[in-house]
């Protein structure tokens, strides 16, 4: 297709992939036969036409529909030693496809982009990090549109995380902060993670969590006594403290589903 296209397929590229969920409503007419088919095609078909006039799309991009829930944008670009300034043109280029779709009151839309590669025979490489970037987001952040990777650093950190970080780190300190009832003390946690998050500044821990500063202090404290972690004093605490948080937050998502 390429080829007849007067398409480049040895460019740099990467697949932006943008999951749908269309909404039941009455904008459907379900009572007819393939109302709610015909309906929803249309509203892709015209999410298409949207995401095309991208103003930073050229001749040598594609845009498609994958699935019924799923259009791909193939972009290409052209290569630079600085790979960082291609990640912020596709950045800049997934905020205007955010733009273009947010104004859609009958579905719901997910955006993440995969990595660059040469040719396109790695681009299914791009199109499964793209869409696992989106699987991660929906569980941590899922009133957001556009998940960008370092605004899920720590989740996708998590969901990688070595078996042994799991079993011989996390879970001997969750077990520490566990109640008689099996439940764990989260506010212990969830404090020590916004203190963490602000530079162990206490003033800003108090202004986001809407707590005094003895009860921070104390809240650290008590963190420190059951499991030994200070973030304050480590950094390899403070790590611990905050893939805890996130681990759990993980984990409580993943068992909901």
């Amino acid at each position: 297709m390429m080829t007849n296209l007067e398409m480049d397929p040895h460019l740099l590229r990467a697949v932006i992939c943008i999951k749908l969920d269309y909404f039941q409503t009455s904008y459907f007419n379900i009572n007819l036969n393939l109302g709610y088919q015909s309906s929803a095609e249309q509203i892709r078909n015209e999410a298409i036409q949207r995401i095309s006039t991208n103003k930073y799309f050229n001749s040598q991009d594609i845009t498609l529909v994958l699935d019924k829930n799923t259009i791909v944008v193939i972009k290409s670009f052209i290569p630079v030693n600085d790979y960082s300034r291609i990640y912020l043109s596709l950045d800049k280029i997934c905020e205007e496809i955010e733009k273009a779709l947010d104004s859609f009151t009958a579905l719901s839309f997910c955006i993440a982009y995969g990595n660059l590669y040469y040719g396109i025979t790695e681009l299914n490489k791009s199109y499964r990090e793209a869409s696992e970037i989106i699987s991660i987001g929906q569980r941590n952040k899922s009133d957001e549109h556009l998940y960008i990777l370092e605004n899920l650093l720590f989740e996708n950190v998590c969901h990688f995380l070595h078996p042994q970080i799991i079993n011989k780190i996390l879970y001997p300190v969750m077990n520490k902060l566990m109640r008689k009832d099996g439940t764990v003390m989260s506010e212990l946690i969830d404090c020590a993670e916004v203190y963490v998050d602000n530079c162990m500044n206490f003033t800003a821990t108090s202004e986001i969590t809407h707590l005094h500063r003895n009860t921070i202090s104390s809240r650290l404290e008590k963190l420190k006594s059951l499991t030994g972690l200070s973030p304050a004093e480590s950094f390899q605490d403070a790590f611990i403290v905050k893939m805890l948080a996130v681990y759990i937050r993980y984990k409580n998502t993943t068992d909901m589903v």
